[in-house]
């Protein structure tokens, strides 16, 4: 197994969408599922955000 940088910071409420913070770059990942309708959730997509009040608020973070 590789090992990452990325720390699991929280999960949404649906527990299908997962926030990560990468420790080396200082910043934020998200984990989501784009074709949630196809069987098992489809293909993940890991894609970089910025910790705005969206973000925040869908993750529960203060």
């Amino acid at each position: 197994m590789e090992k990452t940088n990325l720390e699991k910071i929280a999960t949404d409420e649906s527990g299908w969408e997962t926030l990560f913070f990468n420790k080396k770059t200082k910043k934020y990942w998200e984990k989501t599922y784009p074709n949630s309708k196809i069987h098992g959730g489809g293909k993940s997509e890991l894609k970089e955000v910025e910790l705005n009040e969206n973000i925040k608020k869908k993750y529960k973070i203060k």
